[in-house]
């Protein structure tokens, strides 16, 4: 019993210590790259400048304008995803190996960064105007 407990505490304690993925230039489609590049350079510096998970997570976070930014670019990324799946077998992944590895848009860096400081997500309306509209995607309204 004693090693299914321990087990479980470890589980418990490594759920609660996950690493912020850090979100690199290749890691966005060149589309959105002006409403993520912010997000990718505030990315390298708090993991250059910073020496552990917590303190990485809480540098994005806490990043001019961070709760717009980043699910903004979110958003970005998972409409182009969308618009672009780039996918020979139907299984939605991109790519024609038979496996259904990335089906889900929203199975990306940026994502992780909105979770991890708990932001809003935001998604991408085609009917909506918006002249700030800076990566070639239609314009975000907020979702909750």
């Amino acid at each position: 019993m004693r090693p299914q407990l321990f087990l479980f505490i470890s589980s418990l304690l490594l759920l609660g210590h996950v690493a912020l993925a850090d979100l690199e230039q290749s890691d966005v489609p060149d589309a959105c790259y002006s409403a993520c590049g912010a997000v990718v350079r505030a990315s390298r510096r708090c993991d250059r400048n910073t020496h552990n998970d917590t303190a990485e997570t809480q540098c994005m976070c806490n990043m001019r304008r961070a709760s717009t930014v980043i699910p903004r670019c979110e958003a970005c990324i998972a409409q182009y995803r969308r618009d672009h799946p780039k996918d020979e077998d139907y299984d939605g992944d991109g790519d024609d190996d038979d496996d259904d590895d990335d089906n889900d848009p929203h199975d990306n860096d940026a994502y992780d960064m909105v979770t991890s400081c708990g932001f809003q997500t935001t998604t991408y309306s085609a009917n909506t105007a918006n002249t700030a509209s800076s990566c070639g995607c239609p314009a975000p309204t907020t979702s909750g």
